[in-house]
């Protein structure tokens, strides 16, 4: 890959996507042996300044609560921005638990990883931080069996950037992320994505919703009895 350091070599690449100009890696730092992930923005597709945000909001939360950032760099041409991150190993909540739970144990496993969620949103709103995109993607846990070792949040960049019409992912956004851009956000908009990813870890999706005619809220679209 150009503009990427001789020491630093790619395992493998964890996603792409042309629309958002953005790419990770996972990558190794053959100079000490350590894994990290890499953050590729294309410049025409992304603002320095939303970037830089993204890398203060991670580097001030706690160690522990989330990967923080160790250097970015420029491609020699400026067309590219590269940012080195912290590797978190583990699964994705998603990929975790993405079907429904066979049995009590796995029931009782998934209640612990909504109370380390819970834990970890609790920081967030010490820190007066609202994360914007909480959706089990985004949500990286390790386990060993049944027992959780470690739980981080990671893709803050939305925390620090102005609202927009319309944002947060589809099933886990607040209602006030998606229809109401002059609505100043509050800790309630995390709280409701922990409600929505606890529904996915019960029954292997989030609670379908829609939005009403009155635009007050939203109204349920499934059977209270599911």
């Amino acid at each position: 890959m150009k503009g990427l350091p001789e020491n630093y070599h790619i395992r493998n690449e964890i996603y792409s996507n042309s629309n958002t100009g953005r790419s990770l890696f996972r990558i190794v730092d053959t100079l000490i042996n350590l894994d990290y992930s890499l953050k590729v923005f294309e410049l025409n597709k992304n603002k320095i300044k939303e970037i830089d945000k993204e890398i203060v909001a991670l580097n001030r939360l706690p160690f522990g609560l989330a990967p923080k950032c160790h250097r970015k760099w420029f491609s020699q041409d400026k067309r590219t921005l590269f940012i080195l991150i912290d590797w978190v190993e583990g699964k994705s909540l998603y990929d975790l638990c993405k079907n429904p739970p066979l049995n009590k144990q796995d029931i009782m496993f998934r209640l612990n990883i909504l109370e380390e969620l819970a834990t970890s949103i609790s920081k967030l709103n010490k820190l007066r931080v609202i994360h914007r995109d909480l959706k089990p993607q985004n949500i990286i846990v390790r386990t060993e069996r049944f027992y959780i070792n470690s739980l981080y949040l990671i893709d803050f960049g939305l925390s620090s950037q102005s609202r927009s019409v319309e944002e947060g992912s589809h099933n886990y956004r607040s209602p006030e992320q998606y229809l109401y851009r002059n609505n100043i956000l509050t800790p309630a908009s995390d709280i409701y994505s922990f409600c929505q990813i606890g529904w996915f870890l019960m029954f292997g999706r989030p609670r379908l919703m829609e939005e009403n005619f009155d635009n007050t809220d939203w109204d349920e679209t499934e059977s209270a009895g599911l």
